[in-house]
């Protein structure tokens, strides 16, 4: 929550999450990758090329080699698989039929 309190946005800090995990890295990678975003200086992260990323969008690409993935492993909700649904919802919550509080 500090990173978006600094004023970046929940987009990138998945994304950074996202590229930390593909990197194994911690946070202090993920600290660098937010401010490498902020800063587009990535001249912390060489590649084994020894070239340096110019921009957020070859860095994404040259950490995920090439391949497109999803945000799934920063987002999913280990409990529910991800799908924004409640599991454990009690079915009496539903019972009002859209009458609200006063059935």
């Amino acid at each position: 929550m500090a990173a978006h309190a600094n004023g970046t946005g929940f987009g990138v800090i998945a994304q950074a999450l996202w590229l930390t995990k593909k990197l194994d890295g911690d946070a202090d990678v993920f600290l660098a990758i937010i401010d490498a975003k902020k800063t587009k200086d990535f001249s912390a992260f060489v590649l084994a090329d020894g070239t340096v990323p110019q921009n957020w969008g070859q860095f994404r690409k040259v950490i995920m080699d090439g391949k497109k993935g999803n945000l799934g492993i920063v987002m999913a909700n280990r409990d529910n698989n991800g799908n924004g649904k409640d599991k454990e919802k009690n079915k009496d919550d539903k019972q009002n039929n859209g009458r609200g509080n006063d059935k």
